[in-house]
């Protein structure tokens, strides 16, 4: 039983198929779905294809907002400092 795709409707070239996988590559690491080395590796992909080297990067991941009842790495650190110099 073979079934036949039909072609996706504006998709006329190989570069417009070549930015649609970019996309579909950008949204799934969005979504999770690489590890590390598999992001680098195709974030350099998507750069060579795109021209881009530098500017923001498409994997990138947002930092999370800090939880306000954990101190931050700096709060903890100003503690540290204040707590030597007591002794």
């Amino acid at each position: 039983m073979t079934t036949e795709s039909q072609p996706t409707p504006g998709l006329n070239n190989p570069q417009q198929a070549v930015n649609l996988l970019i996309q579909g590559v950008q949204v799934a690491q969005q979504r999770g779905a690489f590890h590390l080395e598999e992001a680098g590796a195709l974030r350099d992909a998507v750069n060579l294809l795109t021209g881009t080297t530098q500017g923001p990067n498409v994997f990138a991941v947002e930092p999370e907002a800090p939880n306000a009842d954990e101190p931050t790495a700096q709060q903890e650190n100003t503690t540290s400092k204040k707590k030597s110099a007591k002794s």
